[in-house]
């Protein structure tokens, strides 16, 4: 679907829309089409124009595919964006094929999730929001401040200048948000454990009914197959080992060989070919502070970016859009609405966080110790299946779920009558 660059005035009269948002891509342009649907009046900024490929997040856990179906957006993103549907997790052990995982026989609600191009999901929720009215200012820049009691946004085109004062704006600029900034609210990244590589591969030939998992001694590969044999490859090692990568020749061609010497031999024959960027990022997550604010609220990676080893981070980006909008969908009165969206943003969030960290030490670490600790979490897994309803994260998502440390205890195995020294 094509992508209007710009539908905006060239007057810098001031426009009062109901809703600015700072930001056009996944999060930003899915919520704009929510508004748009119910009426509002949208106007979306976005910086880039064309998108461009980057290493990120291109799979859809069953969770956030299930988030798309709640928001009428799952057919768009299969339709548009060519995404793909994977039943299946297959993971691949001392070079096995282990048996494959289908979500829907413990979860009927939730039988897939989905591999996708982060850039041709942009465009086709972008397109869908130009379609059905949202006014698009692309590319363009904007400058923050306050007018006679709301937000006062100038953006800057080809077009010319604009003059907005919304009832409210939203930021979804991402982890390094100019909203965010504005806002007075901060992002304090955590320690780094290990470091997430990202490849993108044309040729592997892999089944795209399936996430191909892959462990090996000190990491793992993930792979999430997408159309036309193109595949986003990661690859999950301690951080030496990734800078040592990092600065070899060929990135993409050492994290292909992980792969292929992490499966049965033949699997991965020589045709295949780096069609993108490669490099590494840590692991952090990166919570979020924000002031209170009537008018100012924030989504996707702006409000706090969830460890990219774990895989939500679309997932956790239109579960955003989903609560926001019916926030904002339930009254005229939004002035509560930021707030109370970011403390449930924030419940969530802390949830995934915590669970995150929780596995950190068991995808990189190799030595005795760790191997007890995997040991311990095997044997308290064969008493309780469900890890106190952890284990079903990827398909269920976080909600209703709270990382006590009584839950960390049982998820780790702590409970069981014996103990692990060292344990942190």
């Amino acid at each position: 679907m094509p992508v209007p660059a710009h539908t905006i005035s060239t007057s810098f009269a001031a426009t009062a829309p109901d809703v600015a948002i700072v930001g056009a891509g996944v999060a930003g342009s899915a919520l704009a089409i929510v508004l748009r649907r119910a009426g509002l009046d949208v106007h979306l900024i976005e910086r880039s124009d064309p998108f461009r490929d980057r290493i990120r997040g291109e799979t859809i856990h069953p969770w956030g595919a299930t988030e798309l179906r709640r928001l009428g957006l799952y057919t768009l993103a299969v339709a548009d964006a060519d995404a793909q549907p994977q039943q299946l997790w297959q993971t691949y052990r001392d070079r096995e094929t282990q048996t494959p995982y289908r979500w829907a026989d413990d979860f009927p609600d939730a039988p897939n999730g989905l591999g996708v191009n982060h850039v041709a999901l942009q465009n086709a929720l972008l397109g869908e929001a130009a379609r059905l009215g949202a006014i698009v200012h692309r590319p363009a820049t904007v400058s923050f401040d306050r007018a006679g009691g709301r937000p006062s946004l100038t953006v800057t085109s080809a077009a010319g200048e604009s003059w907005l004062q919304p009832r409210l704006v939203v930021g979804a600029d991402g982890q390094n948000s100019a909203t965010r900034a504005w806002a007075g609210g901060t992002a304090r990244p955590d320690p780094a454990h290990h470091h997430l590589g990202g490849a993108l591969i044309r040729g592997l030939g892999l089944p795209a009914d399936r996430i191909h998992q892959a462990f090996f001694d000190g990491g793992f590969v993930f792979v999430s197959p997408q159309a036309n044999d193109f595949a986003r490859l990661y690859l999950v090692v301690a951080t030496p080992t990734a800078m040592e990568i990092q600065a070899s020749a060929d990135p993409a061609g050492r994290f292909v060989e992980y792969f292929r010497d992490a499966l049965p031999e033949g699997t991965i024959g020589p045709s295949w070919e780096s069609v993108g960027p490669a490099g590494f990022f840590p692991n952090a997550n990166v919570p979020v502070a924000i002031p209170s604010s009537r008018d100012v609220v924030l989504i996707g990676d702006a409000s706090g970016r969830n460890d990219p080893s774990q895989g939500h981070g679309l997932s956790l980006a239109f579960h955003d859009v989903r609560i926001l909008g019916d926030m904002l969908l339930e009254g005229d009165d939004w002035s509560f609405v930021p707030d109370r969206f970011h403390a449930t943003k924030h419940r969530y969030f802390e949830t995934l966080r915590q669970h995150a960290r929780w596995n950190e030490r068991q995808a990189s670490e190799t030595g005795p110790e760790i191997d007890e600790i995997r040991a311990r979490i095997a044997r308290s897994r064969e008493t309780d299946p469900s890890a106190g309803g952890f284990a079903a994260i990827f398909a269920a998502g976080p909600d209703g779920l709270e990382a006590t440390g009584e839950a960390r205890r049982h998820y780790l195995g702590l409970d069981l009558a014996d103990d692990v020294a060292n344990v942190a």
